[in-house]
């Protein structure tokens, strides 16, 4: 650290916020606001670490929302998955049934195909479907509200200038 008038290395901290020249300096009650004096020139530097802090804040954010989204993600990917089980199980439940004619039960088989391709490994078929719809509509809401967050910071980061990167 060192003075950005003069350049002299040797810094004084001073009382807060001016000392005491006997003015009212209530306006410069701010509590990371630390001021140093230059001890050559007498040039006075003031530092405040509110900036640093709530941009640091923004990207602990950012990453805090970036990994909710990809675990709301992926369980809405074992919903989907779910989901496509019991189709799966409504088609074999058609092709198992007498009244089915050939060409239906050939459609039936190659979107069968389709289907299991989809899922990798059948997960646990325990929620109803109703529930299903419901926990589904849940999570991309949530995952929409944590998207539009997301903007909101990283317009906020983006407009913080840095000098020196």
């Amino acid at each position: 650290m060192k003075c950005t008038n003069c350049g002299c290395k040797k810094l004084i901290k001073t009382r807060e916020p001016f000392g005491s020249w006997g003015q009212d300096v209530t306006g410069y009650a701010d509590k990371t606001l630390v001021i140093y004096s230059c001890f050559d020139c007498g040039h006075l530097e003031f530092f405040s670490t509110d900036a640093v802090d709530e941009y640091k804040e923004k990207l602990s954010r950012k990453s805090t929302i970036l990994i909710e989204l990809e675990n709301l993600r992926k369980e809405l990917k074992e919903l989907e998955n779910i989901e496509i089980c019991y189709e799966i199980e409504r088609m074999e439940k058609q092709l198992k049934s007498l009244d089915i004619t050939i060409r239906e039960q050939m459609e039936l088989t190659e979107k069968l195909k389709v289907l299991k391709s989809q899922t990798n490994g059948i997960p646990n078929k325990t929620i109803n479907s109703r529930r299903l719809t419901d926990k589904k509509i849940i999570i991309k809401r949530q995952i929409n509200e944590l998207e539009k967050e997301l903007i909101t910071i990283e317009e906020k980061i983006s407009k913080v200038d840095i000098i020196g990167e």
